[in-house]
């Protein structure tokens, strides 16, 4: 009875990833991408630091209380991140990538104020995302990659990112 549930419950949120609307989830993440800063650091493992603007350089990158933002900006980011997650968990629930030939949004559109290497990316629905979008990514032939990087192109912050996880090595 559980399987039959669980694949009713795929076949809907599939359903409902499907009716997504891509360009306007990518335009919450290009907002939120605007409002970062990034500064670049002498470091090997994170060469650019990337956040909201932070009233204390110290305190924590994804307390709302410490960003740098206004009253509107804030509210604004919180309720695109919702839509972003939510994106991101109708992916993790429902898409098979072996069945399903939807185009992903990229990482830095989904999770627009994640560093390079926070830890964020391995743990919760971004670690599982991240394994479906470049699980999906292996699959585009190179013209596809080359199309999808036109329309998506990756920011500095996340080439490295890219360079150690798409195994066609396309960038």
């Amino acid at each position: 009875m559980n399987k039959f549930i669980n694949k009713v419950q795929k076949k809907i949120d599939f359903m409902k990833l499907k009716k997504q609307d891509l360009e306007c989830l990518a335009k919450k993440g290009e907002y939120i991408l605007s409002l970062c800063v990034n500064i670049e650091k002498d470091s090997i493992s994170a060469p650019v630091e990337h956040h909201l603007p932070l009233k204390d350089s110290s305190g924590r990158d994804n307390d709302s209380n410490n960003w740098k933002l206004t009253d509107t900006e804030k509210e604004t980011v919180i309720s695109y991140t919702k839509d972003l997650f939510s994106y991101a968990e109708l992916v993790v629930n429902s898409y098979d990538i072996h069945n399903d030939k939807l185009e992903l949004l990229p990482l830095w559109f989904v999770f627009p104020t994640f560093a390079l290497n926070t830890i964020q990316w391995r743990m919760g629905i971004a670690e599982k995302y991240e394994s479906i979008y470049f699980d999906a990514i292996d699959q585009l032939s190179k013209e596809e990659w080359n199309l999808y990087k036109e329309k998506y192109p990756i920011p500095p912050y996340m080439v490295e990112r890219y360079a150690f996880n798409v195994r066609h090595n396309f960038y």
